[in-house]
């Protein structure tokens, strides 16, 4: 409890809430009030700034319309701009009802159960499935958001991290794909604004390939109008220009740390010693395939051979060959951007590059490849995104811009202490660490029938499979599930609002027979519901460990930290965190 004193005047570390970063503040409260919210110097997440985003937080705590009181729906009729004709009860009440719906349910079939959150703090984030296993069903992973569908995939895969950011301590040339990183958007924006702004002084060059005039193209160097959804050509003429142009690539960082150099045959797989061998490539002292990580090798990073009788040429060749159809004037006429363009800003990326330069950093000279891509949502969020994604992956490869100083990189490979790393698989390919999350995992492809709504054995390197959950919902019988949603219980996520037509989401949730929320607002999800409980803001909980490494912890601030959430002021009305009351229905 919060015992407000007297003419009490007091400052409070905490971390915020009002987006992914984390950052810790300090909330002036005054006689049991909180006044103001700013940055705290002590936190290396906010060094004492804070956005106007977070600075507002409090008018959400003290907003009039928040739900203060438990509430039960009355009007049987359900639909956008129905009235759910509320009824306020007790809380003994809500937890009975909503007890005896989970009862009923777990003993016809416990898969019968969605919960879906989108709680970012650290251990709540896996309270959710955790609490989901115990009771039974699978269907936990509802959180209902699309923007990293295709990212985090993609990023897992190539980082061995959850994420995609770049070193603006020695950057000096960067090109934005649908986002704003730098620009008060993105990653730790409060962090990185100011690494951008630092790096824009000393000459660092933004070029921002975006269809909208966003605030990052029109502070950039160079704005490069783009239609939605080509992002994938105009990196692949890149590509091309670099490699059959202008011949700029990183042969030592492309031979020595990629699959670049892997044999692959005609129909495009590894050729590899066995049916589960390790892949080959062709050693030019021997002149022979051997296995691509056999001592005192030097294999060859180009060419077609012949190897146990079958053609084969070099991943590495093979992807020349193919960019070589996406010339920059056919890339023109699908991108809108003009060919001299897009020849002008290969030629000038791959200059910015330094290929075969080294700094030195602390007494270690270490490569220096100061250019970086950077992709996020409004590159990726099309038809083949991931693709978009991966070929971007591909134009940091092929320069060496890959986790050396000034480049592309994903947040905290290493845990500090070198506490976790990265992994491989039989085929070299880089594994995500544990503390990452659940990529880790990406290369243990479960052989069995999907039973679970978001069909995850399906899509097993994907992070998020909420679209699943909707069709599913929409067609039960469209992937052949033995059972139909019967309860939803939704902690502060409004999956009304994830950029997907309102009206079908309404449709699919409304499919459900009983809907539980905990809401500090009558939002959209909450006029579907039938059970609302007053939740906690952020403002009012206390949340240990607010920080994942995976995101919130940024390379840019040197340091790896854990937060802790406290409470400013006592919960308004009735409101309790979502996470105390499943654990009281447990």
């Amino acid at each position: 409890m919060i015992a407000p004193r007297e003419n009490e005047d007091v400052w409070i570390h905490s971390v915020c809430d009002m987006c992914f970063a984390a950052c810790g503040i300090l909330a002036h409260r005054k006689d049991g009030v909180l006044v103001k919210i700013e940055g705290d110097p002590d936190c290396p997440a906010s060094e004492g700034h804070l956005c106007a985003k977070g600075q507002a937080a409090l008018i959400g705590l003290y907003d009039p319309s928040r739900v203060k009181v438990p509430l039960k729906r009355t009007n049987p009729e359900k639909g956008i701009g129905v009235d759910p004709k509320w009824e306020e009860i007790s809380w003994e009440t809500a937890l009975e009802i909503l007890i005896d719906k989970l009862t009923e349910v777990r003993e016809k079939d416990p898969r019968k159960l969605v919960v879906s959150s989108f709680d970012q703090i650290a251990l709540s984030y896996f309270i959710r499935p955790a609490w989901g296993i115990a009771f039974g069903t699978p269907n936990t992973d509802w959180v209902g958001y699309y923007c990293g569908n295709y990212l985090h995939s993609s990023m897992y895969l190539t980082n061995g991290a959850f994420h995609s950011d770049f070193d603006l301590d020695y950057c000096n040339y960067s090109i934005l794909l649908g986002n704003q990183q730098g620009f008060m958007a993105g990653l730790n924006a409060n962090v990185t604004a100011r690494k951008m702004a630092e790096a824009r002084k000393r000459g660092m060059r933004v070029v921002v390939v975006d269809p909208v005039g966003t605030n990052a193209a029109a502070k950039a160097d160079e704005w490069v109008p783009i239609r939605p959804g080509t992002d994938g050509a105009f990196i692949l003429s890149l590509i091309n220009v670099l490699l059959n142009e202008l011949g700029c690539y990183d042969r030592e960082f492309l031979s020595r740390r990629t699959n670049g150099p892997y044999l692959v045959g005609e129909d495009g797989s590894y050729l590899k010693e066995g049916p589960r061998g390790k892949p080959l490539v062709w050693d030019l002292r021997t002149e022979g395939a051997v296995p691509f990580d056999q001592a005192d090798i030097e294999p060859a990073l180009e060419g077609s051979f012949v190897a146990g009788g079958e053609k084969c040429r070099t991943a590495f060749q093979a992807l020349k060959e193919h960019v070589k159809s996406y010339t920059p004037e056919k890339a023109a006429s699908i991108t809108t951007i003009p060919a001299d363009n897009i020849r002008r800003i290969a030629k000038e990326f791959g200059a910015a590059a330094r290929i075969g330069s080294t700094i030195m950093i602390d007494g270690k000279a270490l490569p220096y490849r100061p250019v970086a891509v950077n992709i996020y949502r409004g590159a990726g969020a099309h038809k083949h995104g991931a693709h978009a994604a991966l070929s971007v992956q591909v134009l940091n490869m092929i320069v060496g811009a890959f986790y050396v100083p000034g480049a592309h990189r994903g947040p905290n490979l290493v845990g500090p202490s070198g506490s976790w790393m990265p992994g491989q698989t039989v085929e070299g390919l880089i594994t995500p660490p544990s503390a990452s999350g659940h990529g880790a995992k990406y290369y243990d492809f479960e052989e069995r029938v999907p039973d679970d709504l978001g069909l995850h054995q399906l899509f097993p390197i994907t992070t998020n499979r909420s679209p699943m959950y909707q069709l599913n919902l929409q067609d039960p019988k469209e992937f052949g599930l033995d059972y139909q949603p019967e309860v939803l219980i939704v902690c502060r996520r409004n999956l009304m609002m994830n950029n997907v037509n309102p009206e079908i989401t309404a449709e699919a949730i409304k499919k459900i027979p009983f809907i539980a929320t905990f809401s500090t607002h009558l939002d959209e999800v909450a006029e579907l519901a039938d059970l609302v409980m007053p939740e906690a803001h952020f403002l009012e909980r206390f949340d240990l460990f607010p920080n994942r490494p995976s995101h919130t912890m940024s390379p840019a601030t040197g340091y790896f930290y854990w937060g802790l959430r406290q409470p400013i002021v006592e919960p308004q009305g009735q409101a309790r965190r979502w996470i105390d009351v499943l654990m009281e229905v447990a």
